[in-house]
């Protein structure tokens, strides 16, 4: 059986821990590890949502589905992100996505109601969980921040250019590779996958960018916060 230790401390959520007092934690928060095959369902939307998941290895897809049936996909869950705390505070919280799995993954479940309510004792490492998950949030507050900034772009290749600039940052290498294949791109950047193709294009055929598949290399020298940059 894989090391769960090992795979777990990928994770924010366990930054700070150590091999004994992680097994500590696992044992008095009732801690359980999942396994699911490729194409299996983790969690249908609408189900209840009752742990913060940590996956462990492999990749999950969430994708959402409107009233209309339409099917919109995020970006994957890789090993140590967390999935799930956001709806800890909800008293009958429900999942606004389908999870499946984009590969053979196992994913480690934390109850909510253990991570709430403690063990009685005030262990450290307990506390030290329960501060590790704000920062996770605080983390994801960030992330959609960003996303919203995306979103108030005057056009589709403002848009593309400031998330890729910030990608380049992040990575501190040009070229750089995202984590998006273009379907799940389009569907952060809240734009059609057509559409997003086809900029991307002449955004190429201009001598903006290069890329192949989901690298980039970008191409023009002015800072990404200049507007002129990328008209």
């Amino acid at each position: 059986m894989e090391n769960i230790y090992t795979l777990a401390k990928q994770s924010r959520l366990f930054e700070g821990f150590d091999e004994k007092t992680f097994w500590e934690l696992y044992a008095c928060l009732r801690c359980r590890v999942t396994h699911y095959r490729r194409g299996e369902v983790l969690r249908h939307q609408g189900d209840a949502v009752r742990d913060a998941s940590v996956v462990l290895y492999g990749e999950a897809q969430p994708a959402s589905e409107s009233i209309s049936g339409a099917h919109s996909a995020a970006a994957r869950l890789k090993p140590g992100n967390v999935f799930g705390y956001i709806l800890m505070s909800a008293e009958h919280a429900a999942s606004p996505v389908r999870i499946t799995a984009a590969s053979d993954l196992a994913v480690l479940h934390i109850p909510f109601a253990d991570i709430m309510r403690g063990c009685g004792k005030n262990c450290e490492w307990h506390v030290q969980l329960r501060l590790n998950l704000l920062h996770v949030i605080s983390e994801t507050f960030l992330l959609q921040n960003r996303q919203l900034q995306y979103l108030k772009c005057n056009s589709l290749r403002e848009r593309i250019l400031l998330f890729l600039a910030d990608a380049r940052r992040e990575a501190g290498t040009n070229p750089f590779t995202i984590d998006y294949d273009r379907e799940t791109l389009a569907a952060y950047l809240h734009v059609n996958r057509s559409a997003l193709s086809r900029e991307l294009g002449r955004m190429r055929d201009e001598g903006v960018l290069t890329y192949y598949k989901n690298s980039f290399k970008l191409l023009y020298t002015k800072d990404y916060g200049e507007r002129e940059a990328f008209q």
